[in-house]
């Protein structure tokens, strides 16, 4: 019998394909970089939070009124853009009526917290505490949110619409992110979620 001859897996991460810059580039796609300015110095898009309303504030360019997102909820429902809250993902994670979301809430705890942790964020009190701005999340397979449609927010999500190779570069190149450059915008930022579902029988392989 014949046999194929196939190079030893490199030990250090940074030798491998993609690098794992070039992974964060592709995870965060259109959020790698802060936007860029206008000759004015007036950035494109503001975001602002308002902690007594619970809500996020989002000024667009054109220089309409803010539009108000409320991301409140009482339940962790399927492709709805929440605020992430270490009670409602505890919660969430013994007792949610749906096994799926669940599991999801359990990644976010094993995974997603302790990178939160050490990033210097207070994990207990990630949604209401430090003057923090709240941490957007969404479960499911949905590239917009039953709730708020097509949000121009950075939210995390184990799923997204493809990009190309080019479109990356453009939004991941140079110091600042122009959109009026890409016409694909406000992609989700991905993460490794429902792991059970997809990356469960990895070790069997």
């Amino acid at each position: 019998p014949s046999f194929i001859r196939t190079s030893p897996r490199t030990n250090s991460r940074s030798r491998r394909f993609p690098s794992v810059e070039q992974r964060v580039q592709i995870y965060m796609s259109d959020w790698y970089l802060p936007r860029c300015q206008k000759p004015d110095g007036q950035k494109l898009l503001l975001f602002g939070y308002k902690r007594d309303l619970g809500v996020h504030r989002v000024k667009n360019p054109s220089g309409q009124p803010p539009k108000i997102y409320d991301f409140s909820l009482t339940d962790i429902p399927v492709d709805t853009a929440f605020s992430l809250d270490y009670d409602s993902i505890l919660n969430c994670s013994k007792n949610h009526t749906h096994n799926t979301m669940k599991k999801y809430c359990i990644d976010v705890i094993n995974t997603l917290f302790p990178v939160l942790g050490m990033l210097g964020w207070n994990v207990t009190s990630v949604a209401h505490g430090n003057g923090q701005a709240p941490f957007l999340l969404q479960f499911g397979d949905s590239d917009r949110s039953a709730k708020h449609g097509k949000l121009p927010l950075p939210v995390i999500k184990k799923f997204r619409t493809s990009m190309t190779r080019e479109q990356i570069n453009i939004v991941t190149g140079g110091d600042c992110y122009d959109p009026s450059k890409s016409a694909t915008i406000f992609h989700g930022i991905i993460w490794k979620l429902g792991s059970g579902r997809h990356y469960g029988a990895v070790p069997d392989i």
